[in-house]
């Protein structure tokens, strides 16, 4: 953020203001979001571990990526994989 209100000439205060009332998130739920998608598809499309996936979303600590994914999403990374493998398999 502060690399992008320094591109833009205008304080961080009002950059954060703006993106709100823009997107309707502040700049970290924004952040957050990109990055629980994008969990969810490296889960759903590949064979990476939780511990993989987590650091390839963004997230260097394994314990913060769990409780920020359960949090986002309702059910850890693991039960995430299990139950969107079984729902598109049919089982």
């Amino acid at each position: 953020l502060e690399q992008l209100s320094a591109r833009f000439h205008m304080s961080l205060s009002h950059l954060c203001r703006l993106f709100k009332k823009t997107t309707g998130r502040t700049y970290t739920e924004y952040v957050i979001s990109k990055r629980m998608q994008r969990a969810c598809e490296l889960l759903e499309n590949t064979s990476f571990s939780v511990a993989q996936v987590g650091t390839m979303a963004g997230y260097s600590d394994y314990f913060y990526f769990n409780r920020m994914f359960k949090k986002f999403n309702g059910v850890s990374p693991a039960r995430y994989r299990r139950e969107e493998t079984t729902d598109e398999s049919g089982t």
